[in-house]
């Protein structure tokens, strides 16, 4: 089962930001595959850094698909979508039918969605990109259709985490 911040939407401000050196030889497990030692290096709660981030620091862009006719946002083919407000934040998250997960952090300004985090999974690999901007009007356009369609996040469970 995925245990991650759309079943437990409070724990996104309890999250760090780490930076690590991989310091031992990675192990095979079969039930849990890859594992690693990790030295830590440095750790940062993910809320501080968010809000520490300057503008236009945003190399990202959501990815686009192109379905023979026209060019298209992923996030224009979301079949299910959640939002939580955590920390002054929107927390949006959404999958498409064909195995795509996306999370944003954003922040409405002036009427504006700006983001701040990007995760996106696909079958070729995971991403995750943190940078302070406004989306595009195409990205804004997309993001607003998912969140009229969402269902509001809850914690599935009572806190177990220690702030």
């Amino acid at each position: 089962m995925y245990n991650g911040w759309s079943e437990q939407p409070s724990e996104i401000a309890l999250s760090y930001v780490l930076v690590a050196h991989v310091s031992g030889v990675a192990e095979s497990r079969e039930r849990y595959g890859w594992r690693h030692d990790l030295e830590i290096l440095s750790r940062k709660p993910l809320i501080e850094l968010l809000q520490a981030l300057d503008d236009d620091t945003r190399k990202w862009e959501m990815p686009s698909a192109f379905d023979g006719r026209r060019s298209h946002l992923i996030w224009d083919e979301i079949r299910w979508c959640g939002t939580a407000k955590v920390a002054g934040y929107l927390y949006v998250v959404a999958k498409t039918g064909n195995e795509t997960h996306m999370e944003l952090i954003a922040e409405e300004v002036e009427g504006e969605l700006v983001g701040l985090l990007y995760i996106h999974s696909d079958p070729g690999g995971t991403t995750c990109d943190i940078g302070r901007g406004k989306l595009t009007a195409k990205e804004s356009e997309a993001v607003r259709r998912a969140i009229d369609m969402s269902y509001r996040l809850n914690d599935m469970s009572g806190p177990y985490l220690a702030p």
